[in-house]
């Protein structure tokens, strides 16, 4: 029997990434304007999400759009 994912927990799903990718992006451009170099550890702090959550592909993708230099170095070691 195939189990299907209802539609309503699909979009709360989505909802939820949506978000955190606007308040990771936001925590940026804070970080950015007041002069850090931008860090996870600083990423952190500033929208009180865990370390787990930058290993996310949709977020991983924001941090590779704004050149997030820790990242590129680890991918380019790999």
């Amino acid at each position: 029997m195939k189990r299907t994912i209802p539609k309503s927990l699909v979009q709360r799903q989505e909802k939820t990434r949506k978000d955190t990718v606007e308040m990771v992006a936001q925590a940026i451009l804070v970080l950015e304007s007041q002069g850090y170099n931008i860090k996870i550890k600083d990423l952190i702090s500033v929208t009180g999400r865990s370390r787990s959550v930058f290993a996310k592909p949709h977020i991983r993708e924001v941090l590779v759009a704004v050149s997030y230099t820790h990242l590129r170095a680890h991918e380019t070691e790999a």
